[in-house]
């Protein structure tokens, strides 16, 4: 799912209107097939890699969820903040890690709940 405004860049200079108007991410979305050309500037690569960056960094976030405690939670936000610093480049830093709670914005209470009660009777 992608979340996502643009930001002004570090030169000062605010772009579109979308740059000037940012404020907080919301639930709203940009649908993966519109994402390259409305947040890359039409740079599939870099959008590419952005999601590859993204799954290795949840894959890491997993991986430290099972080393402190004996089994991962039943289920989590991660987002995360991309930056398009060039041609097929992009920064990927993790911005937020959330709880099973109201943070899940986007999905139904019914989607946690499942998650919730798939996770008491695997017990």
């Amino acid at each position: 799912m992608y979340n996502a405004h643009m930001v002004p860049r570090e030169d000062g200079k605010l772009g579109s209107r979308q740059e000037q108007d940012f404020s907080v991410a919301t639930s709203a979305v940009v649908p993966a097939t519109e994402v390259a050309a409305r947040l890359f500037g039409g740079d599939a690569d870099a959008q590419h890699f952005a999601e590859k960056q993204a799954i290795e960094f949840a894959d890491r976030w997993l991986l430290w969820f099972c080393t402190e405690a004996p089994e991962p939670p039943q289920c989590t936000r991660l987002d995360f903040l991309v930056a398009h610093t060039g041609r097929g480049a992009v920064s990927v830093w993790t911005c937020e890690v959330g709880e099973c709670g109201a943070s899940l914005c986007s999905l139904e209470v019914h989607g946690r709940n499942v998650a919730a009660l798939n996770n008491a009777a695997q017990r």
